[in-house]
């Protein structure tokens, strides 16, 4: 596969992780890509968005069934004045000519020299909150626990034997016959790619000299000349003496992972534009939890360099009842390829920002889930406009009641000003 194909099917597995609709456009505001999700909400297929007009497609008419000029479009402003736009209060029409209320935010985009060349458009169906909203005005809101299965072998080491012994899985590991003896040390050695001996050989003598465990990756070359990757985490014994009497620990294969790494990896520069003219934060982990790609608003949102990110797990943002909810929001990822959760994301500061989170698998062209990745959206301007709203129909109804308990004693008084005249 040559590598515009292949990222162009990264690009493609991006964008329809997001639970929202994503597209770009043009200077013309012509459709230069957009995603499943964008596509379902307004009921075309991709073929009827790509390469045509947005705007006359389903942003040409207000909400009060009026024509909406794109001169006064605010994404149509986005590619023009540079500046990003924000819009909540309107609509978007679907091909069966219905609407509904969206949220969307128009970022514009740059090349390399800073030239306008589009705009990235990312909206939301907000109808359930709308109803919600509606609904306030006129009454007064385990840590991971699905793992895949690891492909692992243990090993142990007896110094004063010189004895080797193996795990089955080592010996497929490494390509050696598993009704056959443990391999001894050189043997072992032989088929480690010749690169990465150094890496494993520095990794043995300072956990040696330091009685303290390490882990390596290396690659491994099969007898059929297949090279795999694996990971080893060693430990040491001593005796009584002080003196080495074991080594002993486990080599994982991890191939897939690292195939997963790379492939990101090279996807990672192609989508890294457009990812970071998303206003949201954006988010990649592999199927073991391990954080591999986010955009600038993630860094700068959480606080964290990039460093500290590549250490984090998904449930590292999070914390008390929330850490169960993402937990759970990551489990229906791998059974049902899609989730959304509202957990409170705390930043390294310690501030702890409201978010709306939408997750989603990742596969290969096998269809193998290889990761999950998302989008998340901060909700403290909208908790504060709903607090601001339930505050006002609070204070209405207050407001009312007082109303009517003074209507209520002038009729009493009149009542009792008519019962006097007639007792004159």
């Amino acid at each position: 596969m040559d590598s515009e194909k292949q990222d162009s099917i990264w690009m493609s597995l991006i964008l329809e992780s997001s639970g929202q609709g994503i597209c770009g456009l043009d200077l013309h505001g012509k459709t230069t890509f957009a995603n499943l999700a964008a596509a379902r909400m307004v009921g075309l297929e991709l073929q009827e968005i790509v390469g045509k007009s947005q705007h006359s497609l389903w942003h040409h008419t207000k909400a009060d069934g009026t024509p909406y000029p794109h001169e006064e479009c605010p994404i149509y402003a986005a590619y023009h004045d540079g500046c990003i736009h924000r819009k909540d209060d309107e609509v978007f029409w679907r091909k069966d000519g219905t609407c509904f209320p969206v949220e969307y935010i128009s970022t514009p985009m740059r090349d390399e020299s800073g030239t306008l060349v589009g705009a990235v458009v990312v909206f939301s169906d907000i109808t359930e909150r709308k109803l919600a909203e509606e609904k306030l005005k006129k009454s007064a809101s385990s840590l991971l626990e699905t793992q895949t299965v690891a492909r692992i072998g243990n090993w142990e080491y007896d110094v004063v034997t010189n004895r080797t012994a193996w795990s089955k899985e080592m010996f497929r590991i490494f390509g050696f016959d598993p009704e056959g003896p443990s391999p001894s040390w050189p043997e072992h050695r032989r088929v480690i790619h010749p690169e990465d001996w150094g890496y494993i050989d520095t990794a043995v003598r300072t956990a040696m000299a330091a009685g303290t465990p390490y882990e390596v990756e290396f690659r491994i070359i099969q007898p059929n000349h297949d090279i795999i990757w694996a990971c080893s985490i060693g430990k040491i014994d001593k005796n009584s003496k002080g003196e080495i009497a074991r080594f002993y620990g486990t080599v994982q294969d991890i191939t897939d992972r690292k195939k997963t790494e790379d492939a990101l990896k090279k996807a990672k520069a192609f989508n890294e534009s457009a990812l970071n003219a998303i206003d949201d934060i954006f988010y990649v982990f592999d199927v073991s939890g391990k954080f591999l790609n986010w955009n600038s608003t993630f860094r700068h949102v959480s606080g964290y360099t990039d460093a500290e990110l590549a250490l984090k797990r998904p449930t590292d943002f999070f914390a008390g009842e929330d850490i169960q909810r993402i937990t759970k929001a990551v489990e229906r990822i791998f059974k049902e390829g899609v989730s959304k959760e509202f957990a409170d994301f705390i930043a390294k500061d310690g501030r702890r920002i409201p978010y709306e989170l939408h997750g989603a698998a990742l596969k290969d062209d096998q269809g193998q889930m290889i990761g999950f990745s998302g989008t998340g959206r901060d909700l403290t301007e909208r908790k504060r406009l709903d607090k601001e709203l339930q505050e006002k129909v609070v204070s209405l109804e207050k407001t009312n009641k007082a109303m009517l308990g003074r209507e209520l004693r002038m009729i009493e008084l009149k009542d009792r000003i008519k019962e006097l005249e007639k007792g004159r």
